[in-house]
């Protein structure tokens, strides 16, 4: 008996001092498990932005600019959604940007804002020597004046922007200015991350400083999206802002949407241009006959090898982006055939107008309001020169009496056309901007080498 009573004595007690301590070992662990995760997740977005922009470098030394700065962008955006905001990955992604930009865009003001962050970030900060140039020297010294201008201005927006959003979802943007800055006017810029174009809406005022806009539902699509805030003083001039145009807050969207972002979808240019065309024939003939210069009634000109007009010209073209940098057109060009006659018996041409179409490819370069692009593609139709028939009379006498150089007709080439041109779009309005380009062309079998130069308008939407 005085066994079993010690025997049962003693459990209770190995019970009572073994359960408080399991219990405190599973708090503690109920407590790491959080930790851990969130530091498993800043690890892979740290390891994924240095990758990043490794290959954004390696993209750069490519002459692949396009890549590198997508590159780039997304080490921002996996940033932002992993909430990072210093530590030599990000100071380092600014200071890529700014080397593409500052080199490879040859965008000075870009270039500039990323050094301005990065110095924020890191004071101590310097360029890589192996990339860095003169120019880049200069902008990084610029961008140090400006951190300090900025440390001594009072003019500032206060602004924390959210670790994701929701897609198809309005995002409520709120800044606070400094009080100096409350009679200014406060702007809300954003694009989605694949847009071309950021699009601006006024801020509401509320007391204390607050300003609050917002970025409407159908545009909270793709990947991620980019605002900024800006705060303008009368004259339209920037007084303060909350990221800017080369370095936004980028802000990853949940759940977001596998198709293409609203403002893309819906993105189609259509402009209208007048033009003037100059080419070099090779050898064929007149359109019509002219008894002056040939032997017969019904001979035509062998036209000599040399340069030729075709005077004026209109064009339609229909574009659509399939990316933001690359779209798809429509080229009809008409040509008005003005000025030309046939001969002395007022023969007329079979019809006034050439018709030429044509299905061109556009590669876009920056996202601005004014662009860049190149352009080519193939098409049919015929193009004509304006031949003075005087060059083709042998027996003009001095005076030139006989075959005066008024007296024109025309040369067809084509029918085929292949074309390699480039151009400038400027957008100053949200739908409406000015195009000016160059397009070359090779016109075949009927041969000739041809340029036109146009300008017009166009609207986007």
């Amino acid at each position: 008996m005085s066994d079993l009573s010690t025997h049962r004595s003693y459990r209770p007690a190995q019970a009572s001092f073994c359960q408080p301590l399991v219990r405190a070992m599973f708090v503690l662990v109920l407590f790491a498990l959080p930790f851990d995760a969130a530091a498993q997740v800043r690890d892979a977005a740290l390891a994924r932005i240095r990758l990043l922009n490794q290959q954004a470098m390696t993209d750069y030394d490519g002459l692949e600019f396009a890549s590198s700065r997508r590159r780039l962008l997304e080490a921002l955006s996996i940033a932002q959604g992993a909430s990072i905001t210093t530590g030599p990955e990000l100071v380092q992604t600014y200071l890529n940007l700014a080397v593409l930009h500052g080199t490879a865009l040859n965008d000075r003001t870009q270039a500039v804002d990323y050094l301005t962050t990065a110095l924020r970030l890191d004071p101590n900060t310097q360029l890589d020597p192996a990339r860095a140039t003169p120019q880049l020297e200069g902008m990084f010294d610029l961008a140090r004046r400006n951190l300090g201008r900025q440390a001594a201005d009072k003019r500032s927006v206060e602004h924390s922007p959210p670790v994701s959003v929701r897609a198809e979802t309005a995002v409520t943007v709120r800044g606070r200015v400094s009080p100096a800055l409350f009679g200014a006017r406060a702007l809300l810029f954003y694009r989605s991350g694949d847009a071309a174009r950021f699009v601006g809406v006024p801020m509401t005022r509320y007391r204390g400083g607050v300003r609050i806009g917002t970025i409407p539902a159908p545009s909270v699509t793709g990947r991620a999206i980019h605002y900024y805030i800006d705060i303008q003083g009368p004259n339209g001039s920037s007084l303060a802002r909350s990221g800017s145009p080369a370095s936004p807050h980028v802000v990853g969207i949940e759940g977001r949407s596998t198709s293409a972002p609203t403002e893309f979808s819906r993105s189609v240019d259509i402009s209208v241009t007048v033009g003037v065309g100059v080419g070099v024939v090779f050898g064929g003939t007149s359109e019509n006959a002219h008894p002056r210069v040939a032997t017969t009634a019904l001979e035509t000109v062998d036209i000599k090898p040399g340069g030729a007009l075709a005077p004026l010209h209109l064009g339609a073209d229909i574009g659509y982006y399939i990316t933001p940098h690359w779209q798809i057109s429509g080229l009809l060009r008409l040509q008005l055939v003005n000025a030309l006659n046939a001969d002395d018996a007022n023969r007329t041409l079979e019809s006034p107008i050439s018709v030429l179409g044509q299905l061109r490819a556009k590669r876009f370069f920056g996202d601005d309001n004014s662009r860049f692009y190149f352009a080519f593609g193939a098409g049919g139709g015929q193009i004509r020169h304006r031949i003075p028939l005087g060059d083709y009379d042998s027996t003009e006498d001095p005076t030139g009496t006989l075959t005066p150089n008024a007296v024109v007709d025309a040369r067809v080439a084509g029918v085929a056309a292949f074309a390699l041109g480039a151009g400038y779009q400027l957008m100053v309005a949200e739908h409406f901007g000015f195009l000016f380009e160059i397009n070359g062309l090779l016109l075949i079998p009927d041969f000739a080498a041809h340029a036109d130069l146009n300008i017009g308008v166009l609207t986007t939407f």
